[in-house]
């Protein structure tokens, strides 16, 4: 059968011109004949569209090499997947997980301490900074090249290929998708997500961690309100709120709040959403804190590296260190 295949054009060109049948109708059904149902328009519309089987699920489930599968979708009418699209689909990224924990450990490559350590090294060397999209050139060169290519701004750009995207979904992915996002109940009830549109950083969750293993009650984005008419704010969320002792823990990123001990007070910050300067940060900060403590509640700040590649006993003692001093000057 294998050298037969090798040589079917042959064969397919020369039985054409013997019966005077058309080539791709010769070809189609010597498919059916060695392959069976699997080449039929609805079963393997089907497999490609609602299954989104990939060319190699093809090959290993049904023997069809890749030419054979692409002529059969060209033969039906069958949309083809762009490489991108290929690459982005469910099974693609399954597949894709399956591989990454098998070698790297991990779900995604990226996700490898030596990889981010690498990556780490390289933007510092580049651009200044240990990841990329912190930095001001990034942004501006993005937009650019955004507007320059489609005359408009990266965000306007991506606003309708996302509605676009969730237009394809069909409606049992639409609900997966629905119960998996930061939108739903599932997530407001995690760890990971306590309140709507809220998404704990990994490190915040080491101090979760240290406080269930140390037993100690808390309340996670806790709330205080507005209650006079001439204050500028409505309400305040604080990470951790300890209700036996009146304490409220706040953990601060040393890149998101301005570590002290890494940035100087003129340093300027670059985020998704602009600019800003250190010294800009704290007071921010500190006007959160002054609010908590003008409400009769006591504040500590936990800062990202003083608990950075500590193990779980070193960030509980850090915890019950911080504990312990807040109570010795209440």
């Amino acid at each position: 059968m294998i050298g037969y295949c090798i040589r079917l054009g042959c064969h397919i060109r020369w039985l054409s011109i013997k019966i005077g049948k058309n080539r791709n109708q010769l070809r189609y059904e010597f498919y059916c004949l060695f392959y069976g149902k699997v080449c039929e328009k609805e079963t393997i519309e089907n497999l490609y569209n609602e299954k989104q089987y990939s060319l190699p699920q093809f090959k290993k489930e049904y023997g069809l090499k890749y030419l054979a599968t692409l002529f059969l979708l060209d033969y039906h009418g069958i949309k083809k997947r762009t490489i991108k699209e290929a690459t982005n689909t469910k099974n693609t990224r399954n597949q894709c997980k399956i591989t990454c924990q098998k070698r790297y450990n991990c779900e995604n490559v990226s996700q490898d301490q030596s990889i981010k350590n690498s990556k780490a090294k390289t933007f510092l060397k580049n651009y200044g900074e240990d990841n990329i999209w912190k930095t001001k050139e990034f942004w501006e060169n993005l937009d650019l090249s955004y507007y320059k290519k489609y005359g408009m701004s990266r965000a306007e750009y991506m606003r309708p290929k996302r509605k676009s995207a969730w237009d394809k979904k069909n409606s049992s992915e639409k609900r997966e998708w629905l119960q998996n996002s930061i939108h739903s109940e599932k997530a407001r009830l995690s760890l990971f997500c306590p309140k709507k549109g809220y998404n704990s950083s990994k490190m915040e969750l080491k101090i979760v961690e240290a406080l269930d293993y140390l037993n100690i009650n808390y309340l996670r984005q806790f709330k205080i309100v507005s209650k006079e008419a001439d204050e500028d704010w409505k309400y305040r969320f604080y990470d951790f709120y300890l209700p036996e002792t009146n304490l409220i823990i706040e953990f601060y990123g040393d890149y998101w709040h301005a570590n002290p001990v890494i940035y100087d007070a003129g340093k300027t910050i670059h985020y998704k959403f602009g600019t800003i300067t250190a010294n800009d940060i704290w007071e921010k900060d500190k006007k959160r804190i002054d609010i908590a403590k003008k409400r009769g509640y006591y504040v500590i700040v936990i800062w990202e590296q003083e608990i950075l590649k500590k193990n779980k006993e070193e960030i509980c003692l850090i915890v019950r260190q911080k504990i312990k001093e807040y109570d010795s000057e209440k």
